[in-house]
This record gives structure tokens, sequence and C-alpha cells, in this order.
């Protein structure tokens, strides 16, 4: 039987990813699906009235990145004593969540040793995002459908909740075994880098992308759209969607490749390919000659 974190991900990846073909490929035939799919500049059309109170300002993604830091600093310090051998298992709330929501009787996909790892990067990767979104990002007044913004609330818990269910301990009648830290493999290592140096180079695009819209004193002029340079901009697009899909990659690398973890870079995957493609026709036909020809979508010099 299907569990509720795979209908999640099976219904949210699919209903991101046929609708943004759509959009993709006939932007401005259908309103209702550019409405629900696409937002900010890439809107092609005019929101109707109705949809108009269906939504929210592109400035309450600061709820995302607020829920991704509770759920996994929730995470950490309920399942960090167990993960260490303070405790045998973990709390019993934490595997009544697992078992109604997840799959409780899959083998688990890592042990402590990577568990820890894998919690303490993304517990960083969420609070440096909620950092961005406060000190950082300057939003234009673009809104969102009210669909997507819950869609993103949704994803970090179920992100967080995938990831807790391939550990250890987190499953009935579970318990853990002494602690014992080990030397991570090569192919772990590379993923922790690659992935630290994923959110370094994010975080450099989004300050570039703010600094677009201030002056030196840190004051905003402007929110219009301007040709972003520099870092990562002088290969790509959208530098911050390529780093987005090689840190949940890197997570899922961690993970060795497991289901759940599976199931959400597929979605993370879908959704940030989609949003490359469009932002990068957007720029193109908005900029014509001005725009830099060598920038590809998301893979430096390939794609």
């Amino acid at each position: 039987m299907i569990t509720a974190t795979e209908a999640f991900w099976y219904i949210s990846t699919l209903g991101v990813s046929l609708p943004g073909l759509v959009f993709y490929r006939w932007p401005g035939k259908w309103n209702d699906i550019d409405n629900l799919v696409a937002f900010g500049k890439l809107r092609p059309s005019v929101a109707k009235q109705w949809q108009r109170f269906i939504e929210v300002p592109k400035s309450s993604f600061l709820i995302f990145y607020c829920i991704a830091s509770i759920c996994s600093t929730i995470a950490v310090f309920t399942i960090l004593p167990a993960l260490l051998g303070w405790t045998d298992k973990a709390p019993a709330f934490v595997q009544k969540t697992v078992a109604i929501l997840s799959d409780s009787s899959a083998p688990n996909a890592v042990d402590s040793t990577i568990a820890l790892i894998a919690l303490f990067l993304f517990t960083i990767h969420s609070y440096r995002r909620l950092y961005e979104t406060i000190f950082v990002s300057v939003f234009s007044s673009g809104k969102v459908n009210v669909l997507h913004f819950v869609l993103g609330c949704a994803f970090y818990f179920f992100a967080v909740l995938s990831m807790v269910t391939d550990m250890p301990c987190v499953r009935a009648g579970d318990r853990c075994p002494p602690f014992e830290a080990r030397r991570t493999t090569i192919a772990e290592n590379s993923a922790i880098i690659v992935f630290l140096i994923a959110m370094f180079y994010q975080h450099q695009t989004f300050k570039i992308l703010a600094n677009l819209r201030m002056d030196r004193a840190g004051n905003v002029i402007s929110k219009a759209h301007i040709i972003p340079k520099g870092g990562l901009f002088k290969f790509l697009t959208s530098p911050h969607y390529s780093c987005e899909i090689l840190l949940y990659f890197c997570l899922w690398m961690l993970f060795g490749f497991s289901y759940f973890t599976g199931l959400m870079f597929v979605f993370v995957l879908s959704n940030q390919l989609l949003a490359a493609l469009a932002t990068h026709r957007w720029y193109k036909e908005k900029f014509r000659e001005k725009y830099p020809r060598s920038r590809k979508v998301i893979i430096p010099f390939l794609f």
C-alpha cells in the first residue's frame, strides 16, 4: 500500500511537471495554468480577479524556510540523543509519525554517522535560506498562487520526514545500536564537499541578485529586472536552481540513493529544471541580442 509520503511526492511531482511542461511549451495559452505554476516575471498573462484573491506575496517564501528550520531543528534535537546512543530509541511521537505517514518496514538506508551529517547539513541549509530571505533577498511586488505556497510549505515537512524515515531508531520497536563514529567514504566525502560548495555559490548568487536592486549603502533603489553578472552567472542563467539540484542530489547520495530521498530529489529536479528553462527563455526574449549567448540553462557549457 502506498504511504502518505510516497503519495505526496508522486502527486507533487506530477502536479508540478505536467502543468509546468504545458506552461513552458505554450506560454500564455491557458491563463489558469500560467497563474498556477508561474509567478513574478515569468507570468505571461494577468491574473483574473478571482485568482488575485488566492495569491500571496513572494516575500511569503519566508514561511517556507521557517518551516524547514523548525522541522530540521526538531529532528536534530529529538533524534540526536538516539543516534548518539544516549537513549535506546527515538521519541514515541517520531516513531508514530514515521509509522503513520511513511514506510515503517523498509530497512535503514544509513547508519548513525551519515544520519547525523545529513541532518546537520540540511539544517544549516535551512537556516541559511531563512537568513537570506530576511536579510539578503530583495523581493519584487510579484505574487504567487496560494497552491504553490502550500506546496512549498508541505515540501519542507516531507523533505525532513523522508530523510528521517531512512535513519536508524525511528521505526516502532527499533532499538539504537551503540554509537560508533566511523570514517566516511570517498563518495560520502565528495557529497559533503559538493554540498558545501553548492551552498556557497547559491548564497553568492542570491547576493548578486539582491545587489542589482540596491545602492552601495544597501538601500533598495529599484525592483526592475537587470541582467545579472559575476559569479556563476558567467555560465548560467539561474545558478541558484543548479545549486539547489546539486544540494538535494548530494543528500540523496549521502543516503545511498535510497527510495524516499530519491523521491524528494526527483521532485526538486523536475521543479528546478522547469523553472530554469522558463527563466532562460524569459531573459532571452526580454533582452534579446543583449543577453549573453554563452549562458546555459542548468549545466555550464553543456545545457
